[in-house]
Order: structure tokens, then C-alpha cells, then sequence
């Protein structure tokens, strides 16, 4: 799992785009089943990665089937699992 301070570090890195000189969020993919999502998550803390991050949630955690799925992964600089 990542921590609060790992993703602080990581977004500090990524928050500007050398190449745009403009600001940005890392892209950060939930890649978990909704049954473990609170097990892992309060929804204060979903509003902090928002926060600091684009987060996006996987359609397809188990299998990463869809196209929809597949293209996030690819996006991703950070990707929270639960195995």
C-alpha cells in the first residue's frame, strides 16, 4: 500500500510537466475489487488522493478485460492494488 508521504513524494515529482511548464496531477488507478475498497479507504481519504491526484477507478480489477480497464493501466503512474 502506499503511504501518504510515498504519494506526497511522488506527486511532488510528477507536478510539473518539464515539457508544458504548466502544473499536473499524477495519474493514479485504484485497481481494487469494491468489496475491499473501505477496507483499504475512508472516504476522507478517497478525497485526499483526489486531492493530490487524478485518481481513477478500475472498471475491471480481476481480469483487466476492457479496453476501458487497459487504457488506464497504461496511463498510470501510480497503481493501488489489494492482494
Amino acid at each position: 500500500m502506499v503511504s501518504w508521504k510515498m504519494l506526497s513524494s511522488i506527486v511532488e515529482r510528477c507536478r510539473t510537466d518539464r515539457m508544458e511548464s504548466k502544473m499536473r496531477k499524477p495519474c493514479v488507478v485504484l485497481s481494487v475489487l469494491d468489496l475491499y475498497k473501505p477496507m483499504f479507504f475512508t472516504p476522507a481519504a478517497f478525497e485526499r488522493i483526489r486531492d493530490l491526484a487524478d485518481l481513477r477507478i478500475d472498471p475491471d480489477p480481476v481480469g483487466h478485460a476492457s479496453a476501458e480497464s487497459r487504457e488506464m493501466l497504461r496511463e498510470a503512474e501510480v497503481v493501488g492494488t489489494a492482494w
